[in-house]
């Protein structure tokens, strides 16, 4: 198989072939599956190497069959929707946060792709892609019908095409899951929006307070409105509640012109980090607008943590409330794990 200094999977001609593979046979447990890395490829930019996770056939079909009638109409798919269809994929990437090698620590430059086999749901272009796979690792995969395999590309220092790897370890981190509760919360402009839910797992009954909420204005996109919010009791310490972050609109302005937006904020429980806010209006062209920075939002009035929340974009004068829309409650599953994936003995 072709191995160029590259994440992708799907490449078939780079810069420069690799001539530098190193076998490593590494066996580990990440995300509750079981993998394995065959082989490293050495660069002089850095190293590159496919995690194969090997699925139950019949786990799979459990799977695609539950959710089969969503691929009809996957459009009208709300975002909780798609999350609770993504959380319950069995399979899932290893996620990264850093790699040691040798015993340093690299972390600048990690990159990934994915792609898997399904003999009933995998299309022709895909199969041709596995195929290269299956064929490069028939050791592991000869006799295998359902499987992934994740390339992971990391630029270093080190040219490790005159350095030996004797070691490989990665740091994964946390595994979170939200419990998708999909609920609105209407506020009046200058007010205090109140709102309920029962969480999924405990049973207690919890009430969410959005507050200091200003209306933001930017150049040639439609006015949204930023606030905080606190719940009540709190949440253990591992748990916050997720606002809608991808709030896109579509329809007609006063003049009759089409207007067409996406909102996107990219952060924690503490604050957004990023917001991207894109907007399309008639025959101007696209606006976009990218904030950066860390939002401190301080104490809530009952001295808890709050969180950042923006409402769906507004008309100011037009409409009488503002919507926040509350995906779910995401919590921590499992903590950072630093795995020891392969020592030369």
């Amino acid at each position: 198989m072709q191995v160029f200094f590259d994440c992708s999977l799907w490449m078939e001609q780079g810069e420069e072939e690799c001539s530098c593979i190193q076998p490593v046979n590494a066996r580990f447990r990440a995300g509750g599956l079981d993998r394995v890395i065959p082989a490293v490829y050495c660069f002089e930019e850095g190293i590159v190497f496919d995690i194969l996770t090997v699925m139950d056939e019949r786990v799979m079909k459990e799977y695609r069959d539950r959710y089969a009638e969503c691929e009809e109409k996957p459009e009208e798919l709300s975002d909780a929707r798609i999350l609770e269809i993504t959380q319950n994929n069995p399979y899932h990437n290893v996620d990264i946060a850093c790699i040691w090698l040798n015993g340093c620590c690299e972390k600048e430059e990690i990159a990934y792709s994915s792609t898997g086999y399904d003999p009933e749901y995998t299309g022709e272009m895909e199969k041709r892609v596995v195929l290269r796979i299956k064929e490069a690792y028939p050791e592991y995969l000869e006799n295998e019908n359902c499987f992934f395999c994740q390339r992971v590309s990391l630029k270093t220092q080190e040219d490790w095409t005159k350095h030996v790897l004797t070691e490989i370890r990665i740091q994964t981190r946390e595994l979170r899951r939200t419990e998708v509760l999909d609920l609105e919360m209407e506020v009046k402009p200058g007010g205090e929006g109140r709102g309920t839910f029962v969480h999924p797992l405990t049973g207690a009954r919890h009430e969410v307070v959005i507050y200091d909420i200003e209306l933001a204005e930017l150049p040639g996109i439609r006015p949204f409105y930023a606030g905080k919010a606190y719940v009540v009791p709190e949440l253990s310490g591992e748990e916050h509640i997720l606002f809608d972050s991808n709030l896109r609109f579509e329809d007609s302005g006063p003049d009759g012109c089409k207007e067409e937006g996406d909102l996107s904020v990219i952060g924690g429980s503490e604050g957004p980090a990023a917001v991207f806010i894109a907007a399309k209006r008639g025959g101007d062209g696209p606006v976009s607008v990218f904030l950066a920075g860390k939002t401190k939002v301080g104490e809530s009035e009952n001295g808890s943590q709050p969180v950042c929340c923006f409402s769906r974009p507004v008309r100011p004068g037009v409409e009488e409330h503002i919507v926040f829309r509350i995906i779910g409650l995401e919590r921590v599953t499992a903590q950072e794990e630093l795995i020891q994936v392969y020592q030369m003995r």
